[in-house]
């Protein structure tokens, strides 16, 4: 699927529209399970708009069609957004600990084809299966991340695409926060930009865009969006700036390419 250039306008009105969307699922979920802190915290108006502005950012790397797997989906707001602007050109399968009925507006809504996973990092697919694997924030709680990564290569297609979002950043102020204050849970597992390509290049499984997540890579996307900021530029930025480097999360999206 090929991004255009939109507007500001265009932009934050696809935004919204699919904000509106997740959010009336968190509605219909926290309906059927009100006492879940999991669902109040991730259905906060702030955590639906890092949600789309992360969809947004990685569908331009979509195919228009093919199978996708939500790998470690939970309830899988990911497959949502992509039910609601792909229709039924994507077969969209998840998979997780959880049981099958726990997020069911979610995965309805989604059409998602689940299944509760029994094994550490074994996935019950055949290999060269899937265009997509989607993993949102998934990889820094997997038990053994090496070969959680093979097996999601096994089950990817010759040249499809692997989607990290929500990576914990090794250099993150908010991680360092959340570590030294003790009051909040914070990520045993994080991840520098090196480490991180250096793992998923040696799982066969190549970066082809990468960044952080913070507050400047919001504005940064919206002005290459809106074409005011070159692809050159934004790189530029990323690497003169340092309080990018210290945002809380990291993206990649990569390419499941031939070890040789």
């Amino acid at each position: 699927m090929q991004h255009h250039k939109q507007s500001r306008s265009q932009l934050l009105a696809d935004r919204q529209r699919l904000a509106s969307v997740l959010a009336e699922l968190y509605r219909q979920q926290a309906a059927a399970d009100p006492a879940n802190a999991y669902l109040s915290e991730h259905g906060s108006p702030k955590w639906i708009a890092g949600q789309v502005l992360t969809y947004q950012h990685y569908r331009q790397h979509l195919p228009r069609g093919g199978k996708v797997l939500d790998w470690g989906c939970r309830h899988a707001p990911d497959s949502c957004l992509l039910r609601h602007e792909f229709g039924d050109a994507l077969e969209l399968l998840g998979c997780d600990l959880e049981d099958a009925d726990k997020f069911a507006a979610f995965h309805q809504f989604a059409g998602l084809n689940y299944a509760k996973l029994d094994h550490e990092y074994q996935l019950p697919y055949d290999s060269d299966f899937f265009d997509v694997v989607i993993g949102s924030g998934v990889l820094e709680h997997v038990v053994l991340e090496y070969e959680s990564l093979k097996e999601v290569r096994r089950v990817l297609k010759p040249g499809g695409i692997l989607v990290i979002t929500y990576l914990p950043n090794r250099w993150s102020v908010a991680e360092w926060k959340r570590r030294v204050s003790g009051k909040q849970e914070y990520h045993q597992r994080r991840y520098s930009h090196f480490r991180a390509t250096e793992l998923f290049k040696g799982c066969g499984l190549l970066p082809i865009v990468s960044g952080y997540q913070s507050r400047l890579w919001r504005l940064q996307f919206d002005l290459l969006s809106v074409g005011t900021m070159s692809p050159a530029m934004a790189r530029t930025l990323d690497k003169l700036l340092l309080t990018q480097w210290l945002g809380p999360t990291l993206w990649f999206v990569c390419r499941k390419v031939r070890v040789v």
